[in-house]
């Protein structure tokens, strides 16, 4: 009997300490299968950071987008801007330029008014959203002309417009919103005497006097600086005199359609020959540009292999740029500013009162390049349009 009771106290011994193993597993697993939730929230943002499910936007990482974003139309916004400057895409846009800027879709499908008319007068008076040009890259015309006469008069100079801030002629990059990209380009939205105008109501002033030409012949070639075709001179060989003042030649380029409108309506193409004297003012000839199906001579050497592409030249010709003028040169004065970021007031306007006459076919050679890019008319703000009596 006791050796029976012995063996039933070792049996009992034996299957506690078999359940309590079996207990002590059964914990061990729940314990080792948990996970807190914190963890696997932490461990699906890391999945999702090494690019597991990263959610995909215009056929790009969004690891990639960001940085890319903030570049595109969509993203620039005075924050990103202001804050971060111009990205290494947007410095690569002002200098090579995008789609919407030459020769792409939106360049040619959402273009200027059409010049099947022929005539002034048949043209429409919408202002539309033109085109751009003069980011100031270093490369651009009047933009370019304003940084330099700040850097000599020792003024300050925003750096994020002189490494190039990249600007349009339409979208959340066009003219609307010049103002709004960087604070050097304020001036766009605030200025009080900005151009171009529609040269409407003009006062006959006898003391406005002809304009003193001194125009020769020059080796030039067109540059596709990415908002327009643009021609440089060199030295002093061709100037004007205002008063007693002397304007050099600083360059020419050309917008489609014209940027000043006359009686509500703008014309075919405009040139605008840039003047600045030894104090660094700028005065500026614009000439009206209608095609009425007799090109002009002046142009078919000028137009002649136009680079179209951005970064490009045309070959070297040897022109006188008294060949855009009319015959006849009365003229419109008015003080305006750049057509372009950053929009610098203090420009002298000279604006020829009569167009000079081009084909179509030259009409279509320009917006080859660029279809749109002229910057819509600005309020008069209180100033006065003058208009010389006939020579």
């Amino acid at each position: 009997m006791q050796r029976q009771g012995s063996i039933g106290q070792s049996g009992a011994w034996i299957l506690g300490i078999v359940f309590s193993a079996s207990a002590f597993g059964g914990l061990y697993g729940l314990l080792k299968n948990y996970t807190p939730k914190s963890s696997r929230s932490v461990h699906s943002a890391s999945e999702e950071s090494n690019g597991h499910g990263i959610e995909k936007k215009d056929g790009h990482d969004s690891s990639e987008g960001k940085s890319e974003h903030n570049g595109s139309e969509e993203g620039a916004s005075e924050k990103s801007t202001s804050s971060h400057g111009a990205s290494e895409k947007e410095s690569s846009d002002s200098a090579h330029g995008t789609k919407e800027d030459h020769g792409g879709s939106a360049g040619h499908t959402q273009g200027a008014e059409g010049h099947s008319s022929g005539k002034h007068e048949g043209k429409s008076a919408s202002e539309g959203d033109p085109k751009g040009d003069s980011s100031p890259d270093g490369r651009v015309h009047e933009a370019e002309l304003a940084q330099k006469e700040k850097e000599r008069q020792g003024k300050p100079t925003d750096k994020k417009a002189k490494t190039g801030v990249h600007w349009t002629y339409e979208g959340r990059l066009g003219p609307k919103f010049w103002g709004k990209l960087v604070d050097d380009f304020v001036t766009c939205e605030k200025g009080t005497k900005q151009s171009p105008l529609d040269l409407v109501d003009a006062d006959q002033d006898a003391r406005l006097q002809p304009i003193d030409f001194h125009y020769e012949a020059q080796d030039i070639s067109f540059e596709n600086n990415g908002h327009t075709l643009l021609a440089k001179f060199q030295g002093s060989g061709n100037y004007i005199r205002h008063g007693d003042d002397k304007y050099n030649l600083v360059q020419f380029h050309v917008h489609a359609p014209s940027e000043h409108f006359v009686d509500g309506a703008p014309y075919d193409l405009e040139v605008h020959l840039v003047h600045q004297n030894a104090a660094g003012k700028l005065l500026v000839v614009g000439v009206l540009m209608e095609a009425l199906g007799k090109g002009s001579p002046a142009l078919e050497s000028l137009w002649k292999d136009l680079p179209l592409s951005v970064g490009t030249r045309g070959p070297t010709i040897k022109f006188t740029p008294d060949a855009l003028l009319p015959k006849k040169r009365e003229y419109w004065s008015y003080d305006g500013s750049l057509t372009t970021p950053p929009c610098t007031e203090g420009v002298k306007w000279y604006v020829m009162s009569n167009p000079i006459q081009i084909s179509v076919r030259q009409v279509d050679q320009f917006q080859a390049a660029y279809r749109k890019n002229s910057r819509p008319p600005q309020t008069l703000q209180g100033r006065k349009i003058l208009k010389t009596r006939s020579f």
